[in-house]
């Protein structure tokens, strides 16, 4: 059966869905960091290596899962929209870093778990990095002019129709 893209209602922007994935893979990862952590596992021996690497990878997985399925595609601003997009793809491209990372961690024909594989993963890990860092930034960005906006909109008793059409990055 064929779905139509129904409109979120006008009381749910989204944020909220944005919120709780970050909120969720932060706290996600802090666990899995104190986790290996307190473990004891050594990070040069190769489950320490892997386990070091899942620790930031899980959590990102989680966070990109969430973004691509549950965040609307569109949120209230143009800046909020955009650095959605650009967090949905750098968080799978980090992934895909992350997860060579592990492979070349836990692999037998590299048992220091820092050869080619390993290295090719974080040639695309390491900058994704600070493109999940950039998006998150675009994001907030648009959080920031979307409170401006509506607390403006309610000092002046403008109704939320007036600013339909006004072609602004708002």
């Amino acid at each position: 059966m064929l779905q139509t893209r129904q409109e979120l209602p006008r009381t749910q922007t989204g944020w909220m869905h944005v919120a709780v994935t970050v909120v969720s893979a932060v706290g996600v990862g802090a666990a899995l960091v104190v986790l290996v952590l307190s473990s004891g596992l050594d990070t040069y021996d190769r489950v320490g290596h892997a386990a070091s690497h899942l620790a930031v990878g899980l959590p990102a997985a989680l966070a990109a899962v969430l973004a691509w399925r549950w965040w609307p595609r569109q949120l209230p601003s143009r800046i909020s929209t955009v650095g959605a997009a650009i967090l949905r793809v750098v968080l799978v491209v980090f992934c895909l870093g992350t997860a060579m990372e592990v492979v070349a961690a836990l692999s037998a024909a590299d048992p220091d778990g820092d050869g080619l594989l390993h290295n090719i993963g974080l040639i695309i890990s390491v900058p994704s990095t600070f493109a999940v860092l950039a998006g998150l930034g675009i994001l907030l960005l648009g959080g920031i002019v979307t409170a401006a906006v509506a607390l403006r909109r309610v000092a002046t008793g403008r109704p939320r129709a007036a600013r339909e059409g006004s072609g602004s990055l708002l």
